[in-house]
């Protein structure tokens, strides 16, 4: 079977498979599971609380994950629940989660920081801008994918003029499969993301050319 994706997207899936291995390690060496750097990165991003929903949209973990998450934290005495506009409950750290947060995930936010800081203005809005442009496109394209369909049938329909799927015939997005994640109508789910060891990664030739000739590596 022949393979479907082109080269630049392969240094493309590795990159953002690399990326996702670091902060896996860097979980590893803060002690922290994956669920629990990425409920208090999230608290952290937001100061020092935070809704549900917000964990659930910025890490791209499930609801159930992440609830199972909150309830250990929560018997740890790292967090705690209260009310917030009505249902919803908003995530707030106890002074030993503050704690545990500044002597782990903020110290990763400030690796982050740096980095970005370290950058031109120039080089850091051209990276954003570059990133926002590929999420966009990529979302609308999903949304575009009709159960049932196929990439091909959409680019013949797109070829023959026949226009737009209508409301009336969508019956919801097909699941792309990235990797080992899965993004389905329009959210990204990790649960099922296996994250390899570094030094059991295949770097794409691309890369691994480049690397060796010290322009690129980690």
């Amino acid at each position: 079977m022949k393979g479907y994706t082109t080269a630049d997207m392969k240094r493309f899936n590795y990159l953002i498979s690399e990326t996702n291995a670091v902060y896996h390690e860097a979980a590893q060496k803060m002690g922290l599971s994956d669920s629990t750097e990425q409920v208090l990165y999230t608290i952290c991003n937001y100061g020092e609380s935070c809704q549900i929903r917000d964990i659930c949209k910025l890490s791209g973990i499930s609801k159930q994950t992440i609830n199972s998450a909150l309830r250990k934290l929560e018997s740890e005495g790292i967090l705690y629940l209260e009310a917030s506009d009505g249902r919803k409950k908003r995530v707030c750290l106890t002074e030993k989660g503050k704690k545990l947060a500044e002597e782990t995930v903020v110290k990763l936010i400030e690796i982050e920081n740096g980095i970005l800081d370290s950058w031109t203005g120039e080089e850091r809005e051209q990276y954003l801008e570059l990133t926002k442009r590929y999420l966009d496109s990529f979302r609308e394209k999903v949304r575009e994918l009709e159960a049932g369909g196929t990439v091909s049938e959409l680019a013949e329909m797109a070829e023959s003029g026949s226009g737009a799927i209508s409301a009336e015939s969508r019956k919801g997005a097909i699941p792309v499969e990235i990797g080992n994640g899965t993004i389905e109508s329009g959210s990204i789910s990790s649960d099922s993301w296996v994250v390899a060891e570094p030094a059991e990664t295949e770097m794409p030739a691309a890369i691994e050319d480049s690397s060796n000739n010290g322009e690129a590596g980690h």
